[in-house]
């Protein structure tokens, strides 16, 4: 078993900004069909006058502009889901980090590892640790102990 003792919060900052914008950007035209498929389906809109009459609108005409009010918040969403997954992942590193101090930690198991001889059999790495030296630096790769 390897422990992770330490989480970059940089690079968790990346993953996750990366993860946001994708995310994004998928449910994001999921959300624009939906609204193109609803738009679609609306022809004539009844609006109520001041007067107590009645008005017939051809909803087309605000489709257009509606249209490109979504695809701006669309496109305004990749950028800003981005940077809300990118600090969401860096207070989770930092969160981790902290936690890590007091309970120790997270045990995994991995198989397939390259070892510092290149060896890629698990047998070879059975008793030995991988470790990546620690410094100040809190934007450094992830510690791994055994």
């Amino acid at each position: 078993m390897l422990t992770i003792n330490r989480v970059s919060i940089g690079s968790a900052f990346k993953v996750f900004a990366i993860l946001g914008a994708l995310s994004w950007a998928i449910i994001g035209v999921i959300y624009l069909l939906f609204f193109f498929a609803l738009a679609s389906g609306v022809g004539t809109l009844q609006v109520y006058t001041t007067t107590g009459g009645t008005q017939n609108l051809n909803a087309n005409d605000f489709i257009g502009g509606t249209s490109a009010v979504v695809i701006l918040i669309y496109a305004c969403g990749v950028p800003m889901y981005a940077m809300i997954g990118g600090i969401t992942g860096a207070i989770g590193a930092f969160l981790f980090n902290l936690t890590v101090r007091i309970v120790g930690g997270l045990e995994i198991e991995v198989s397939g590892a390259i070892s510092a001889e290149g060896d890629a059999s698990p047998q070879k790495l059975m008793g030995k640790s991988v470790y990546i030296p620690e410094d100040d630096d809190p934007f450094s790769d992830a510690t791994f102990r055994q």
